[in-house]
């Protein structure tokens, strides 16, 4: 049947079906319909009864739930899953509870599944005989003749209502329930054994509880894993639990060997070392090198102190003097920290200078809307495109520039604003104006907040037609006013003195992690702490001005002083580029710098110093950027050195985006020589394993200029690794790959080695594309899309030779995430005759 065909018969259905709606809702034929053989009469048939009166459903619902015809039971359950009659959807499901044909349950269970806080026992028990009874996981079904209302049917549905019935019930009901779903753990779906985990603890005592999330503790999804050592890490464990706990170092996955042995250092000292001693005994490899990593998170751990040099002996460990944290690993000394205060001067301005006078500024507001009606309709030019004057929501700049500063003259009809805004406004009045704009407007306040600064809002202003263009005008005019800094510095200083603390001290404790993010970003700041609040406009405002010397010593003061005043949860106003410049200008010094680099909260100001984007403040901050290297240089190390357990520099490791030096890379490798680099996407934070942190880091490392392979000739360690972990590290991390070809003397690696990485199916960074363009001129989209270059693979095998070439080919895993290395290894086959024709159609 042609498309037209096929269209044509759908519009004639669809008329029938009106007129089979139309005949049961005006004439009451539902009858005639209910005994018809099509189902989709039968459906039309039970929704029009409901439509009058949804009791009178129930008295023909038996006939079809109770009917031989599939499609019949299955047009009852559809109906009663929409009724929104959660007791009557339990009565029914209990009387026609053995119902076995999978498309029906499919309708059946997803009109139950949701309204579980009824029946809780019975439904229960209902619902794991499905799930014993029938033995299809997953089946998807269409509705007779309705396409469009298909169902899923699924065993992982069903053990989600079980989990929720299960947190719904009473107190006994829930423990025997939960008791009941300890059997099933092997079975549930692992989302949905989320969620059995997070509730599991309730009853601590329950022996079959307690096991069940030991037995999570091992899980093989991570997620369960994290929620289990949570879990494990409230309660009192046993001797024979964290034995049992002891036992799971057997297994490899990091993520898992770090939950446990930071669950197993939470023992008393004593038996903190009977558990090295007990791994160390142990026959399983993976069991001693637990005991050893034990041994070394045990070292930066003052409770470990009276037992830490027997535990070296049992691991025959040489002994190593671990710094302490406290002074972060020898970066700050906190003697010898720049006392800074915010500075006492008497405010000439006061914050309620910066209130503006509602009904004055709404007046003034409509005598600019009239400047602005002159010009509706007119035409203007905005980056070469035809605008018509007053047809957009908010006015548009003639021409985008770069820093985004925009005056008068950036607009259209600028001349006749400047003018009139000049009579209307004082320079505090416009100050005024664009601040009630800029904060208040549109309730960006909350109420509370509102009320705490003596804040008011005047609906009539924004109501005003072309307010918004209105808006864009003042601040325009706003960027012509030189002479602000007093003002804005006064206004800060008066709500620092008089506001700020009870702001802090009310909403700084309701805050989570979450809300504490900061983004500096050029010259612009833009800051979440809680609501907005006018704090941090008027600082902004000065953070953005250009200040002189002394000016800018004061602000830093006053950015301390708030900073401060938040227990250093955040590095809102002492940014980067405030950092470096409060360096450079003899405020603070080299030790004030890593102090504020390393303050746990400011991880942002690293993830700034190292993006790709802010190469130009590194070059005009080469001696601030000096001392954020050595503090790099200091995190790599320390996280080569630690344990399983996180350090105090774990969350910076996550933020540098760049760093380098051929001997961070030589200690990375031989620091992972017993672990797998992380594949794919890896997220590096507070919590992260150690393989994740140095993968991360490796990922991020670069040769310094002028670098060559005899830095990694002088550690004695690498020169003890294997080819093939130093090959594996260079695929890892492609621009290694010269200096590694040096290094083993292996001419074409690095040839063969970017020819694997050019050819997957993956977004490519720029270094890859450079990296890439020395050996080809396919672009990157044609290699993306299957090109394949076989003059290149040909030179590169030619030159590196079939036995370096097999290194690189088993090295290819850790160019990228899940199979996408595959397609690498596939051309390589089959350009070397290892692969017939078929075999490669196959793949």
């Amino acid at each position: 049947m042609d498309r037209f065909a096929r269209i044509t018969e759908k519009s004639k259905a669809a008329r029938y079906y009106l007129e089979v709606i139309y005949d049961c809702v005006a004439n009451r034929h539902e009858k005639k319909y209910l005994a018809s053989p099509n189902p989709v009469e039968n459906h039309i048939a039970l929704m029009c009864i409901g439509f009058y009166e949804l009791q009178d459903v129930y008295k023909v619902l038996d006939d079809f739930l109770g009917n031989n015809d599939p499609a019949k039971r299955i047009a009852g359950w559809y109906l009663l899953s929409q009724t929104a009659d959660p007791q009557a959807q339990l009565e029914y499901f209990i009387k026609y509870n053995d119902e076995r044909t999978p498309d029906v349950l499919a309708y059946m269970a997803d009109s139950l599944v949701a309204k579980l806080k009824y029946g809780h026992e019975l439904m229960f028990e209902k619902l794991l005989k499905m799930i014993n009874e029938t033995p299809i996981k997953t089946k998807t079904v269409s509705y007779p003749g309705m396409q469009e209302l298909t169902r899923k049917y699924s065993q992982e549905f069903m053990y989600n209502g079980l989990v929720d019935l299960a947190k719904s019930a009473g107190a006994g009901l829930k423990d025997s329930m939960f008791d009941t779903l300890c059997d099933y753990y092997e079975r549930i779906p692992v989302d949905t054994r989320i969620v059995f985990v997070e509730n599991l603890s309730n009853n601590m005592t329950t022996k079959k509880h307690r096991q069940t999330i030991l037995n999570a503790a091992c899980d093989k999804s991570k997620f369960v894993r994290i929620i289990a050592a949570s879990k494990l890490k409230e309660m009192k464990l046993s001797e024979e639990e964290y034995m049992e706990l002891e036992s799971m170092l057997r297994h490899k996955t990091e993520s898992l060997r770090k939950n446990i042995m930071v669950l197993l250092l939470e023992q008393s000292p004593e038996d903190c070392l009977e558990s090295v001693r007990r791994l160390h005994n142990s026959q399983d490899a993976n069991c001693k090198l637990a005991a050893r990593q034990m041994v070394m998170d045990m070292q930066s751990d003052s409770r470990f102190e009276k037992v830490l040099s027997k535990a070296k002996e049992i691991v025959s460990m040489e002994e190593v003097v671990a710094e302490s944290d406290e002074d972060v690993y020898g970066l700050v000394d906190y003697g010898k920290l720049t006392k800074l205060a915010v500075p006492k001067k008497k405010p000439s301005y006061k914050f309620k200078d910066a209130l503006p006078d509602l009904m004055e500024l709404e007046k003034k507001v409509h005598k600019l809307t009239e400047v602005v009606k002159r010009h509706v309709n007119e035409v203007y030019y905005s980056e070469n495109e035809e605008i018509v004057y007053g047809s957009e929501r908010s006015v548009r700049v003639l021409k985008n520039k770069y820093p985004r500063k925009y005056n008068l003259d950036d607009y259209p009809y600028g001349t006749e604003f400047r003018e009139e805004i000049s009579k209307l406004f004082t320079r505090q009045e416009l100050i005024q104006a664009v601040f009630y704009f800029s904060l208040v407007d549109h309730r960006a306040l909350s109420l509370e907040t509102m009320k705490l600064f003596n804040l008011s809002y005047n609906k009539n202003i924004h109501r005003i037609p072309y307010c918004d263009y209105v808006k864009t005008y003042l601040n325009a005019a706003l960027e012509e006013v030189t002479d602000k800094y007093t003002f804005y510095f006064d206004v800060a200083l008066d709500l620092y003195n008089n506001y700020s603390h009870r702001f802090l001290e009310k909403e700084l404790p309701n805050m989570s992690d979450a809300m504490r993010q900061v983004y500096e970003k050029d010259d612009n700041l833009h800051f979440c702490i809680g609501h907005k609040n006018p704090v941090v406009y008027w600082m902004n405002c000065i953070y953005m001005m250009d200040m002189s010397s002394e000016e800018f010593k004061d602000y830093f003061h006053l950015a301390y002083g708030y900073t401060k005043a938040m227990n250093f949860k955040t590095s809102a106003y002492i940014g980067l580029k405030v950092l470096a410049r409060a360096y450079k200008e003899g405020i603070i010094n080299e030790n004030d710098v890593c102090y504020f680099m390393t303050l746990p909260g400011f991880e942002q100001l690293m993830d700034n110093a190292t993006l790709k984007r802010n190469e130009s403040f590194r070059k005009n901050n080469k001696e601030f950027m000096e001392i954020v290297n050595r503090i790099i240089d200091k995190v790599i190390e320390t996280e080569i050195n630690r344990g399983e357990a996180p350090s105090r520099l774990s969350p910076l490791a996550g933020k540098i985006n760049r760093c380098y030096g051929s001997y961070n890379f030589a200690k990375i490798v031989c620091a992972m020589n017993e672990r797998n680099y992380v594949r794919g996407y890896n997220f590096a934070g507070g919590n992260s394993t150690k393989g994740q942190t140095l993968s991360f880091l490796l990922k991020n490392l670069y040769p310094k200029e002028g670098e060559n392979a005899h830095t990694l000739g002088q550690i004695k360690e690498f020169k003890k690794l294997g080819v093939q972990k130093i090959v594996d590290a260079a695929m890892y991390a492609p621009q290694w790959l010269g200096i590694v070809e040096e290094y083993l003397m292996v001419p074409g690696l690095q040839k063969a080695g970017v020819w694997f990485h050019a050819h997957l199916n993956e977004y490519f960074t720029e270094e890859k594309n450079a990296l890439v363009a020395r050996y080809s001129s396919i672009s990157p989209m044609d290699f993306k899309a299957g090109a394949f270059d076989s003059r290149w693979f040909r030179e590169a095998l030619s030159e590196v030779g079939e036995k370096n070439f097999a290194l690189l080919y088993k090295a290819a895993k850790y160019i990228a995430g899940g199979n996408l290395h595959k397609r690498s290894q596939l051309f390589a086959d089959s350009v070397r005759g290892k692969l017939d024709k078929s075999e490669v159609f196959e793949k």
